[in-house]
């Protein structure tokens, strides 16, 4: 990992899921981004306040209900900036697209898209750069973040596996795409942190990604 770059990881509760929710931060600068706070965002306050840090980027990968879900709160009690693809607005407001719908759940509080992003772009903490590449699939405004190293992709891929194609928006070729186009082509090392279950690398999912690897 970069050295300026220091991340936490954790499981964050959404019922009937768990998210994984990742905390980077520069100690020099103590800014702070947090990518898919899916629930919890208390919990998030108090894992900032712990190392002094000051949210100043809340990152969705995409819009589903489990990674959205806290943004609005968490926003209100931090300002922190709300960042993610304007192809997923739709999800913001719309319990159908963003899955609430399918698992019985009250609609995610609605929150402002202030920072629109798109592919090559970045987000700085201090000096240091989070970059962000399009990977689209799972949903059409579908994110990653990159540090050397190191990818936080939410659920692009998940060890073996890709995420669930069955929801709106959803489109498997895309999702192949982006992964051999966007997530192939980075350093065989890379450790590939998902937005559910264990942790992955680019050399494994290259090998065994039953999806992408089938044909």
């Amino acid at each position: 990992m970069d050295d300026g770059i220091q991340y936490i990881s954790y499981h964050l509760l959404a019922d009937p899921v768990r998210v994984n929710c990742y905390l980077l931060y520069t100690p020099d600068s103590k800014e702070a981004l947090v990518i898919d706070p899916g629930g919890e965002p208390e919990r998030i306050r108090r894992e900032l306040q712990m190392h002094g840090l000051k949210l100043k980027y809340i990152l969705l990968t995409h819009g589903h209900f489990d990674h959205i879900g806290g943004a609005a709160k968490l926003r209100e009690e931090t300002g922190a900036r709300i960042c993610m693809s304007p192809l997923d607005a739709q999800f913001i407001t719309d319990s159908r697209w963003n899955a609430a719908d399918l698992v019985h759940r009250s609609p995610v509080p609605v929150f402002p898209l202030e920072i629109p992003l798109k592919d090559h772009d970045a987000l700085y903490l201090g000096t240091q750069a989070v970059r962000i590449l399009a990977t689209p699939g799972h949903t059409p405004g579908g994110l990653s973040a990159c540090i050397p190293g190191h990818l936080f992709c939410g659920d692009t891929i998940l060890k073996g596996e890709i995420g669930r194609s069955d929801l709106p928006g959803a489109d498997v070729p895309q999702s192949k795409e982006s992964i051999r186009k966007k997530i192939f082509t980075l350093p065989e090392d890379t450790v590939i942190h998902c937005g559910h279950g264990e942790e992955t690398s680019v050399a494994y999912e290259k090998k065994n990604n039953r999806i992408v690897c089938q044909e």
